[in-house]
């Protein structure tokens, strides 16, 4: 990809070209600069590498270190700490740990150090565009934007995984690769970048993260006697995060759960009661959900 930058001191356009690699799945593994605008037989320069599991990018290393990333869970592309590693001027091998703040849909908003001291934080616009940034040390690095959308301030594009976003205009340069199956604009991100995410860049979703039901043998009644109980068993079921800790994890007794984060929950409706089992993520939000049944 070849971009146009502006010297002032001269008044000349210098042209950059940018060359991105990717593996048999698509993913992107490194990018580089051309050595002098040149050629490919010339080398490249400021070459970043890229690792990933599955979609998520779990490390990009340059020239004397590494990032590596960790999320907050399997199954979600939002940041939650960077570990730093890399080689001082005096060849001393060196390792800081920074950690993500990240709003409703993901976004890092702050970082911070292993002692809490601010080291970065940042503005955006409606579409995920940094507007605004604060390095607080001059070395903090933040690239995420949306939610598996990774900042190349080079190109001013946002990669995100199956294809590039642009945020000054909030859409896609190059059409979903599932066609219809995503949306029937091509191009379109999503109605907005504050309650729809699209971490792959095929298809957007609710950035609502409701939590997921395990299954588990209950060891109470879970049919129910009425049309009202059924009810109230399905409005709960669908709004877990109502609920109130009626026993925190650290009094839980049953073996089942006793020492695996679970905490029994109740939700009281209508004079119907309905108890179940609930574990929360660091952040507090609760992440895993079973064994409803009815008091």
């Amino acid at each position: 990809m070849e971009t146009f930058k502006h010297n002032p001191e001269t008044g000349e356009w210098v042209k950059e070209t940018w060359l991105f690699d990717y593996d048999a799945l698509g993913r992107r593994i490194s990018k580089g600069r051309l050595k002098n605008g040149g050629q490919v037989s010339d080398g490249l320069e400021d070459v970043t590498g890229f690792v990933w599991s599955g979609s998520r990018l779990v490390q990009e290393m340059y020239g004397n270190g590494r990032y590596t990333y960790i999320h907050t869970d399997q199954d979600s592309y939002e940041p939650l700490a960077q570990i730093h590693s890399y080689t001082d001027t005096e060849g001393k091998s060196r390792q800081e740990i920074n950690y993500f703040h990240c709003d409703q849909i993901g976004i890092p908003r702050e970082m911070t150090d292993r002692d809490g001291n601010l080291i970065w934080f940042g503005e955006y616009d409606a579409w995920g565009k940094l507007v605004k940034e604060t390095n607080v040390t001059g070395r903090a690095h933040q690239p995420f934007r949306l939610q598996n959308q990774y900042c190349d301030s080079e190109i001013r594009l946002h990669y995100n995984f199956f294809r590039y976003y642009d945020p000054d205009v909030g859409r896609f340069v190059n059409q979903d690769p599932i066609g219809l199956w995503g949306d029937d604009n091509f191009y379109t991100f999503a109605p907005n970048a504050q309650d729809w995410i699209d971490p792959l860049g095929l298809k957007k979703k609710s950035s609502s993260r409701k939590p997921k039901f395990v299954s588990t043998k209950s060891t109470g009644r879970t049919k129910p006697r009425n049309r009202l109980e059924s009810k109230i068993m399905d409005q709960v079921k669908k709004h877990p995060e109502k609920g109130d800790v009626l026993i925190d994890e650290s009094q839980i007794k049953d073996k089942c759960y006793a020492g695996k984060g679970w905490n029994k929950m109740e939700q009281k409706v209508d004079g119907v009661t309905v108890h179940y089992m609930a574990r929360f993520d660091p952040k507090g939000k609760m992440s895993h959900v079973t064994d409803f049944k009815f008091k």
